[in-house]
């Protein structure tokens, strides 16, 4: 969800999401397909969105302008792989996160806020790599 409303909120020239479970995978798949049916009615350029069943640990994403992980219930050692990976991505890039600031000293956060979500509140940390 957050990658297609990425797409069509923002003239972003793509968006992708990496996600490890397979039917979360399957579900995205099937949301691109309604988002490609709807597309052209977007008051901006449509970016082409992708998802990918892929290990975030892995994959290399440090060509991002804009990254979300959905946190809650990453562990610490999780958040510190994850800060680490983020470190590598260009200065001004903006990640926002879940419950949890990423752990890192490459990263400000720029805004805070508690949302409520299915599951209950989460705030939402949006940070800014250093200029």
């Amino acid at each position: 969800k957050p990658a297609i409303a990425a797409a069509s909120i923002f003239p972003f020239e793509k968006c992708l999401g990496l996600e490890v479970l397979t039917k979360l995978v399957d579900a995205s798949i099937v949301a691109k397909r309604r988002y490609d049916e709807c597309s052209a009615e977007l008051p901006h350029s449509a970016p082409d969105v992708d998802f990918y069943e892929a290990d975030f640990t892995l994959a290399d994403w440090s060509d991002g302008d804009v990254c979300f992980a959905n946190s809650t219930c990453f562990d610490e050692a999780l958040m510190a792989t994850l800060a680490t990976r983020a470190a590598l991505l260009k200065k001004g890039s903006i990640f926002i996160t879940l419950t949890k600031k990423l752990p890192s000293d490459h990263f400000t956060v720029c805004d805070s806020e508690l949302y409520q979500m299915s599951w209950g509140g989460a705030t939402v940390f949006i940070q800014r790599k250093h200029l």
